[in-house]
């Protein structure tokens, strides 16, 4: 996912049009104002510029309404290219698994950060394309009734404070993304308030309440800084602009061949004036928050390209002299990933057996990685997604539904169970174990067990 993609939707390219559409009638306003009153003036006909004026404040409602919508409708479709993109990038990601800070990172990246990074960025591009196309198509109307010299002058103006955000462009990146780094560890610190501050363990409250007000002060001296940054440019940019273009507007209402109706006009456009050098303000401002929005975009692609990353070498973190499996590996197989993988049956049960630490579930993983989707891996804690998951249960009756599900699954040959019978009581483990065999009747299963005997299996 980059922005050059989500900058060539059709949605958003109507999205542009529109604007285009509904800016142009608000700044035909002025021009239709200004003849108004030259009308006034002359003593002529009223009801053309007046009609016209009328439209030119009414019809800007419809292209807007249609832009909105085009808004929220690429708001969407970037949302779903993004969950796309880290589906991509971590599908079959096996060696990833293991990786609880990544696991946690990428979550929350996810399921919090991603959707309202997305929702900002996409309404930021939408206010900065309005403003701009505002204060371009304004300008040029303006210029055309008060004086062509202004249209130069608010050039000359624009440049120089453009040149002004460029100058703190590259510090207001930095400050960005260390807004950024320090939003997304306050948002990790706190993901884990529930248990933390529920529960009730001082100790373990007093350790949050600690990480959370040292992540607190790191991102409120953040904040505080991208804020002054911006505010700084802001005052700088009013000064730059301001003050050329009200030059020019004193030296068009007193040249001396400036008529009475000329400088009526040039009065009742005034206020487009002024609304231009707001907008102005408010396009340079937004130019001045590009970094900051492009570091929020980039650290979502950035979780995103972990998935992409080099992975683990899970090998090395097993021994496979402190494991053995019941009954021996099929078709006398050593213990090794590939070769045990291949010589698995179309039916059966293995258990794995070994101390803590030998490897046990990471050769799961390193079967699952072999066999694909002819396999179902069923960790021992997960949030896999199955059909019954919003039904009560204890975990007994919650396991033994997952079984039930995996045994009607008609690609699936293999099915790797780790530490299945892990916090259930002696009942719920000979009837889950008794699934198990069921199960393995049709497939080949592969356990790790928790308990350190076979009295339970079925």
């Amino acid at each position: 996912m980059s922005m050059r993609t989500l900058l060539r939707d059709r949605t958003f390219l109507v999205m542009v049009l529109l604007l285009i559409l509904q800016q142009t009638l608000v700044a035909s306003s002025t021009l239709w104002l200004a003849h108004l009153v030259e009308n006034i003036h002359a003593g002529q006909a009223l009801w053309g510029s007046l009609l016209l004026y009328a439209a030119s404040l009414l019809l800007p409602y419809l292209p807007g309404a249609g832009a909105l919508i085009a808004l929220e409708a690429w708001h969407q479709r970037s949302l779903a290219r993004f969950v796309d993109a880290f589906a991509r990038a971590y599908s079959n990601k096996i060696r990833l698994w293991s990786r609880s800070a990544l696991k946690e990172r990428a979550s929350v990246t996810l399921s919090k950060d991603g959707p309202q990074t997305l929702q900002a960025w996409t309404e930021y591009v939408y206010g900065l394309l309005a403003s701009l196309l505002n204060m371009s198509l304004s300008i040029l109307v303006v210029a055309y009734v008060i004086d062509a010299r202004l249209l130069v002058t608010y050039g000359v103006a624009f440049l120089a404070a453009l040149g002004l955000v460029k100058v703190q462009a590259r510090k207001n990146r930095q400050l960005s993304l260390t807004l950024e780094s320090r939003r997304q560890a306050l948002g990790t610190s706190l993901f884990r308030a529930w248990d933390d501050v529920v529960l009730g363990n001082r100790w373990c409250r007093a350790l949050f309440d600690a990480a959370s007000k040292k992540q607190l002060n790191g991102f409120k001296r953040a904040a505080l800084a991208s804020v002054r940054l911006g505010q700084t440019v802001a005052v700088g940019v009013a000064l730059v602009t301001v003050l050329p273009c009200l030059a020019i507007v004193a030296l068009a209402l007193t040249r001396d061949s400036a008529t009475p109706a000329a400088q009526l006009a040039v009065a009742a456009t005034l206020p487009r004036l002024f609304q231009i050098l707001n907008s102005t303000h408010t396009v340079l401002s937004a130019l001045a928050a590009w970094s900051a929005q492009r570091g929020r975009f980039d650290v979502l692609c950035a979780v995103v390209g972990e998935g992409e990353g080099p992975a683990d070498l899970l090998e090395t973190r097993i021994d496979t002299s402190l494991i053995s499996v019941e009954p021996k590996s099929p078709d006398s197989a050593p213990l090794d990933a590939g070769a045990f993988a291949t010589a698995l049956g179309r039916a059966g049960r293995f258990t794995l057996r070994g101390r803590n630490g030998a490897g046990k579930s990471t050769f799961l993983l390193l079967l699952k990685e072999r066999l694909g989707d002819r396999a179902f891996h069923l960790p021992a804690r997960h949030d896999l997604s199955f059909a019954g998951a919003g039904l009560h249960g204890s975990s007994g009756q919650k396991a033994a539904r997952e079984i039930e599900e995996i045994l009607g699954l008609a690609d699936v040959d293999v099915v790797l169970l780790d530490e299945w019978d892990a916090h259930l009581d002696d009942t719920a483990r000979r009837a889950l174990s008794i699934a198990i065999d069921r199960l393995a009747r049709k497939k080949a299963v592969v356990e790790v067990r928790h308990a350190n005997d076979s009295v339970w299996k079925g």
